[in-house]
């Protein structure tokens, strides 16, 4: 399981991967929440004082939240390219 924020994005959101035969994608540049704080608590900047998304509700939500984020494709790239 990653996070956004271990490949240098300041949001989260848990995305597991089922791997066989790859070893685990390891972290390239970790962050803490950069977002804002809510009820004195620290809030990613994807997230909203309840910690929800903020994404609202359209015909393309779907596909926005399943792109990958430039930093963890860049680091599947780097680690699992030459993988055989």
């Amino acid at each position: 399981m990653i996070q956004p924020h271990h490949f240098g994005h300041p949001e989260s959101k848990l995305t597991c991967f089922w791997l066989k035969n790859l070893p685990p994608l390891m972290d390239t540049a970790p962050m803490g929440p950069i977002g804002y704080q809510a009820n004195g608590r620290p809030r990613w900047a994807n997230q909203t004082a309840t910690g929800q998304n903020r994404l609202a509700p359209s015909p393309t939500r779907a596909a926005d939240r399943a792109r990958t984020y430039p930093g963890i494709a860049d680091a599947m790239a780097d680690q699992w390219g030459s993988v055989k």
